[in-house]
């Protein structure tokens, strides 16, 4: 699985994430810039349960990017050696960054048909919804990384 160029999944990765590759596919390529830009670690990828995380960490700061429900997008901020801390989307509020809360979830076609189609749909779907996310976090990375 080719995800962006430079970017790819093991081979132990594609086996094991065939029930989400459309979701780590556009997180990896569309949250690169953490890793790229701002010396986040090399991302770890899991899955649970048809469900599926990307964790970034720096040295103080802890990123992840979570496929919590058939439709959302989850992003949750800990500051790493700070007991308790996590912030969700409630950090975008805090910090007074506009965020609609209804572009942070996946709105599947009503149009689904056969299996190879709904995934496609379901794949630009949550490309929507990260893209979206990732650029929240990439044009406002000094409010959210210093706080």
């Amino acid at each position: 699985m080719l995800l962006r160029n430079g970017i790819t999944l093991s081979k132990k990765h594609q086996n094991s994430f065939r029930v989400f590759p459309y979701f780590f596919r556009p997180v990896l390529n569309h949250f690169y810039f953490l890793k790229d830009d701002f010396g986040f670690l090399k991302p770890n990828i899991d899955t649970w349960k048809n469900e599926g995380v990307v964790e970034f960490t720096s040295e103080d700061i802890r990123i992840l990017v979570e496929y919590i429900s058939p439709n959302w997008i989850g992003i949750c901020f800990q500051k790493t050696n700070v007991p308790g801390g996590m912030y969700e989307h409630r950090l975008f509020e805090i910090l007074g960054i506009s965020y609609n809360v209804n572009l942070a979830k996946v709105i599947p076609s009503k149009y689904y048909q056969a299996a190879a189609k709904e995934i496609q749909e379901m794949e630009k779907a949550i490309e929507k919804t990260v893209k979206y996310l990732s650029s929240l976090i990439k044009d406002n990375h000094e409010k959210i990384f210093s706080y």
